[in-house]
């Protein structure tokens, strides 16, 4: 099942399991940059909002997404309600960031 994004990309829903799907991509050369402005970043915000089941107007702040190892990223945001999510993710090739792990604090 696919939703649709506050950027109007479908995204897979939240799995129950915690067995995710990569997040689809519009990169065509992926690269691994950090930089809140690029696509890549919005596309880790994006996995980070599928793995987490918020939405980022759900959150007080990023307060870290970085690299996380070759083709890795992981990212720890607060929610509004005062929970912490670390997620954990990688890279597929062609399909975008899948979330591997998400750890609620």
């Amino acid at each position: 099942m696919k939703t649709e994004g506050d950027n109007g990309e479908s995204t897979p829903s939240t799995p129950e399991d915690g067995d995710y799907e990569p997040i689809g991509t519009e990169q065509e050369d992926f690269t691994d940059s950090f930089d809140s402005d690029s696509q890549n970043w919005d596309e880790m915000v994006m996995a980070m909002e599928y793995a987490t089941g918020t939405t980022e107007e759900d959150w007080s702040d990023i307060l870290w997404l970085g690299n996380d190892g070759p083709g890795g990223a992981e990212g720890t945001i607060l929610h509004e309600d005062g929970t912490e999510y670390t997620v954990t993710m990688e890279w597929v090739d062609d399909e975008g960031w899948m979330p591997t792990n998400v750890e609620e604090n």
